[in-house]
């Protein structure tokens, strides 16, 4: 069964911008969707060091029972809060330039026994080159599929990721799809059984307004 994870970066977006207290209300929505049935929940630090999102990560670590997955900068900081947070996954953005920084910042989080993960466009380039770096993981940045108009685009794309994933595989990386999937372009990616977690955002959100978040979990799942 591929795995369901909720990316909670939408929800503050919208508390910040509305000038809210944030922690509590994103804690408030994780243990809901945990709760009703996601595998997962995805956030990220930004880019540089934020007291704030230090204080969510932290409350959601020690709160969560299923897993938790930061998206990562590679500041120096950041690295020190991630051994002190444990989540189960680090996530980093990766195009190919900085490959000895990364690679410092994966040996130093897997020794803390954190698992480690690129983003990274579907590129059989870049999945060589991830896995020098020794990652755990690619997540595979959908958006070229999702932006696709042409039938015959959307194929060429989803084979792009059909391949890189298959890649990934060959070379001991799990693989993870990450992208705001309507139902068709969901389905179509979970028939090829190329990844084994999808990472999901606004469509939880939006689908939730009508079904609860068990529904729409519910509902996303029966894709598969």
């Amino acid at each position: 069964m591929i795995r369901l994870s909720v990316d909670l970066e939408p929800l503050y977006g919208f508390y910040r911008q509305r000038g809210e207290e944030i922690h509590r209300p994103i804690l408030k929505h994780a243990v809901a969707l945990e709760s009703a049935g996601a595998d997962g929940i995805v956030f990220g630090t930004g880019a540089e060091y934020d007291v704030g999102r230090q204080r969510v990560l932290t409350t959601l670590s020690k709160s969560l029972e299923i897993s938790l997955a930061v998206r990562a900068s590679t500041s120096p900081q950041w690295l020190e809060s991630l051994r002190e947070i444990k989540p189960s996954l680090a996530i980093f953005r990766f195009d190919g330039s900085g490959e000895d920084t990364l690679k410092d910042f994966v040996t130093k989080l897997q020794v803390a026994n954190i698992m480690v993960a690129c983003e990274i466009a579907p590129d059989i380039e870049l999945v060589k080159k991830a896995a020098r770096i020794k990652c755990d993981f690619l997540v595979f940045d959908c958006e070229p599929y999702l932006g696709a108009i042409s039938l015959s685009d959307q194929i060429e794309q989803l084979n792009l990721i059909t391949k890189a994933a298959a890649l990934a595989t060959r070379l001991s990386m799990g693989s993870i799809a990450r992208g705001e999937f309507d139902r068709l372009r969901l389905r179509r990616l979970v028939e090829t059984k190329a990844v084994e977690e999808i990472l999901l955002g606004l469509p939880v959100f939006s689908e939730s307004l009508f079904n609860g978040y068990r529904g729409s979990i519910s509902s996303l799942k029966a894709l598969y």
